[in-house]
């Protein structure tokens, strides 16, 4: 499991080095939502990855915020089916785990009536012990959990954050 995560660990940095010498293009996208989103994927030439952030961002002033973030996640999914890429989509947990015993992030957390338990092909989530109990925590140690991978296992790894280039390492081997 551990070579898992440091292979996603992997490609995630190689595809940063990639982005550095390329010219990435970034876009705002206003109201729309999902619709916006594709219409500009459509016409991107040969764009193979894409960043959705934050996934919330998409359902902005909904009625309804959980229906329109379930539907927003299950027509992304058909959409990067579609393209033929991968889409990476953050999403904001914000003050969930507060109430818990152990405020590590579940699937259950993202909320979207289980749309992202059910549709998303990996999940990972962060949790940074210094974030929930400062007094007692190693600052920059930080645990990845793969909440869920359709064709493979779930676990965690350690990982050390650096702040001030917002770069995250191997906790046991930051040369590899």
């Amino acid at each position: 499991m551990v070579r898992f995560l440091i292979r996603i660990a992997v490609f995630l940095g190689a595809a940063a080095l990639r982005l550095r010498d390329a010219s990435p293009t970034l876009d705002h996208f206003g109201p729309g939502g999902v619709d916006t989103v594709a219409e500009a994927l459509r016409s991107a030439v040969d764009l193979r990855f894409a960043v959705i952030d934050p996934l919330q961002a998409l359902a902005a002033g909904a009625r309804d915020r959980d229906e329109e973030l379930a539907t927003a996640v299950l027509r992304l999914k058909w959409l990067a089916v579609e393209l033929g890429m991968a889409l990476l989509v953050t999403a904001h947990l914000p003050g969930v785990a507060r109430g818990r015993t152990d405020p590590r992030p579940t699937l259950d957390d993202f909320g979207a009536l289980g749309a992202v338990k059910e549709h998303a092909d990996v999940v990972l989530g962060l949790f940074r012990e210094e974030l929930y109990q400062p007094e007692r925590a190693n600052e920059g140690a930080t645990e990845v959990h793969a909440l869920k991978n359709r064709n493979g296992p779930t676990d965690y790894v350690d990982l050390y954050f650096y702040k001030q280039w917002l770069r995250f390492e191997d906790m046991l081997d930051p040369d590899r």
